[in-house]
């Protein structure tokens, strides 16, 4: 069990990385609900239920949005608040420790972040998001999911310096 929950971060990994460095957003969207589909897979083996639910969570919002960006269209404000108060009640009803608020609210800024057009906003929401995921994940023993989201940090500084300073 142990290796195979190690297999499914190196796959995370390898998703995350490249999903951070997307310049169109409908791109990152895309990989990040695969991304969180391979680590639904390992909050279920590790018994993380507020991950696993903040990750079914974020693969909706993902195809929820992509909808939208396929009508031309952007989410609705009521979209972003149906998303995070429903994060909110992850936070409440699978409350084991201080440590299970992480997810949700990393997930919080994220989908504030992707609900926006701008990438800048993205990416910096991503940088939050990314730190408290790969503390969750050390403290789960989801050792390379830790590594590969501490990885995603690096990649989404790249990302910012690339696209968003270096211009």
């Amino acid at each position: 069990m142990f290796t195979l929950v190690q297999l499914l971060g190196v796959i995370s990994l390898v998703l995350g990385v490249i999903m951070v460095q997307q310049k169109k957003k409908e791109n990152l969207l895309i990989l990040m609900a695969v991304m969180f589909g391979v680590l639904a897979i390992q909050y279920v083996l590790t018994g993380r239920m507020t991950g696993l639910v903040v990750a079914i969570i974020i693969i909706v919002r993902n195809l929820v949005y992509l909808g939208f960006a396929k009508k031309g269209l952007d989410p609705s404000v009521t979209v972003l608040v149906v998303f995070q108060l429903l994060l909110v009640g992850v936070a409440f009803f699978t409350w084991q420790s201080v440590f299970s608020l992480l997810p949700p609210m990393s997930t919080m800024a994220i989908t504030w972040g992707t609900w926006q057009d701008n990438m800048k906003y993205n990416r910096l929401s991503l940088l939050f998001g990314k730190v408290c995921f790969a503390v969750y994940a050390l403290v789960a023993g989801m050792y390379t999911a830790m590594l590969g989201h501490s990885l995603e940090v690096l990649s989404v500084c790249f990302a910012i310096w690339k696209y968003d300073v270096k211009k």
